[in-house]
């Protein structure tokens, strides 16, 4: 069961920074001789998610001590298209932050969304 996405946190992915990516199900093998051969070697993988959200200072420390807590979990994240049903996600990264003035954080992820 996926853990709830924090509710005082934001609850969208800003436009400005978004990307998705169709999941990888193709492995590469380089023989000692010829050309390299393509193999499908599943039939799902996580699709990878990035993007970011501005936080307050108190966002981020409830940000850390929920990703402390449920790093190694499912998340139900709020769908970036507003759609009515949550992704569920998990932590490929620990989020990385930095300062973008006004007292605000900006705070980037990287999701894998499960199949």
């Amino acid at each position: 069961m996926a853990v709830a996405w924090d509710g005082s946190l934001p609850q969208l992915l800003r436009q400005e920074g978004f990307k998705g990516q169709f999941a990888d199900l193709v492995t590469q093998f380089i023989p000692d001789r010829g050309p390299p051969i393509l193999r499908r070697w599943g039939t799902a993988n996580y699709k990878p998610l990035e993007g970011n959200m501005v936080m307050t200072l108190a966002q981020l420390q409830t940000l850390e001590t929920f990703y402390e807590t449920n790093c190694a979990n499912e998340i139900a994240l709020p769908d970036p298209f507003e759609g009515p049903t949550p992704l569920t996600v998990v932590f490929l990264s620990p989020p990385s932050y930095r300062p973008c003035g006004g007292g605000k954080i900006e705070v980037s992820f990287k999701f894998g969304v499960k199949p």
